[in-house]
């Protein structure tokens, strides 16, 4: 089966579950290809649209809320949002590309691409089967204008939210939020020692205020000499040198810069603390492990961390940081993390990645008979 992959650079959530998807499909011998295709124009407009994103949410997240507000209020209109008329400039290289390749289906991770294969679709260029895979426990505005032959949603919970813009029943999958292999794999990585680890993820946060959240944290395990907290600083190098001049001595706080081994450190702690991200969030369910969700942008992450909490499968912290300690201490009991953790085991699903490629080759053996 020849397999396309059209993701977008807004977030990493998107292009783990595009990863994901090729990590399965190729391991059952199918041929996958997976782009941005913004890429299709050239002179860095992925990195570009990417990196606008993350200074947005990081500098000016109050900023980024008022246009999803914005998003949700256009998305009731009757008229196509501006984001779809402005993803028409990628019609011709898109249709160029699909028409010279042979693919089997399109699976598209981020609403952007899905836009551009509508306008596709509404000139009637011939394509594969689509399918669109939401990465949030919510459906985000202009959800709607895709178009696809599927939609695959995190739960049967969000299916209704889905359902209310538009998006016919008969559509939707709730079949989960994909992850790689390396969150469900059995681990054979195991504690060396007697200590209690919390696991403190950056992702897009600011420096400011992810230093104030490591204060926060610091006081904290003062009191606990058997508790350290790793700190993942991912890119932001800014955030890794302020904390390793201010911090870095003190014994119970480890700083890591990049890493390719997430699920591990998932695997060894005891609590991960994150901002509300669907895909990082549904990584920490799948692995079992307690989360506390902190700082959410606004809109989408604001829905996640409504979900999660609400289930039980997160403590919402939100933006009052004041809580944290709170929260942390409220995970010292074991009974309460257990709660959690069914909470978790009953509300996601871990074989998400599996299902969906047994769909998606269940469809297209059909259409060949």
């Amino acid at each position: 089966m020849e397999v396309l992959i059209l993701s977008c650079s807004t977030g990493g959530g998107h292009n783990s579950a595009g990863f994901a998807i090729k990590e399965e499909m190729e391991s059952r011998g199918h041929h996958v290809d997976m782009f941005d295709p913004y890429q299709l124009i050239g002179n860095k407009l992925d990195e570009k649209i990417g990196n606008t994103y993350v200074n947005l949410v990081r500098h000016a997240p109050l900023a980024f809320g008022c246009l999803y507000k914005l998003g949700e209020w256009y998305s009731k209109l009757s008229i196509k949002s501006p984001v779809y008329t402005a993803n028409k400039a990628l019609e011709e290289p898109l249709q160029q590309y699909i028409e010279s390749h042979n693919y089997d289906i399109i699976f598209m991770t981020h609403i952007f691409p899905g836009q551009m294969i509508a306008n596709l679709k509404s000139r009637g260029v011939k394509l594969p089967k689509t399918i669109y895979i939401a990465t949030d426990y919510t459906c985000i505005p202009f959800t709607e204008e895709v178009k696809a032959d599927y939609y695959i949603v995190p739960c049967k919970k969000v299916v209704n939210d889905f359902v209310s813009k538009g998006i016919p029943a008969s559509k939707i999958l709730p079949l989960g939020i994909p992850v790689k292999k390396a969150f469900t794999e059995t681990s054979h990585i195991e504690k060396t020692d007697n200590k209690h680890y919390l696991l403190l993820s950056s992702g897009s946060i600011g420096v400011s205020r992810m230093f104030n959240i490591v204060k926060i944290s610091k006081l904290f395990l003062s009191n606990y000499p058997d508790c350290v907290l790793i700190v993942i600083c991912g890119n932001n190098e800014k955030l890794y040198l302020r904390l390793k001049e201010n911090i870095g001595n003190f014994k119970q706080i480890k700083l890591i810069q990049n890493t390719n081994c997430i699920a591990d450190y998932m695997r060894m702690c005891d609590v991960f603390i994150c901002k509300p991200g669907g895909l990082s969030s549904t990584e920490a369910a799948v692995l079992g492990v307690p989360l506390i969700h902190i700082l959410p942008i606004p809109g989408c992450e604001s829905e996640n961390i409504k979900f999660f909490s609400k289930t039980g499968m997160s403590i919402g912290v939100g933006n009052n940081l004041v809580k944290l300690p709170v929260a942390l201490n409220k995970m010292k009991s074991k009974k309460f993390r257990e709660k959690m953790l069914k909470a978790q085991k009953t509300e996601i699903n871990p074989s998400s990645t599996q299902d969906i490629c047994d769909f998606a080759e269940k469809l297209i053996s059909n259409l060949m008979k």
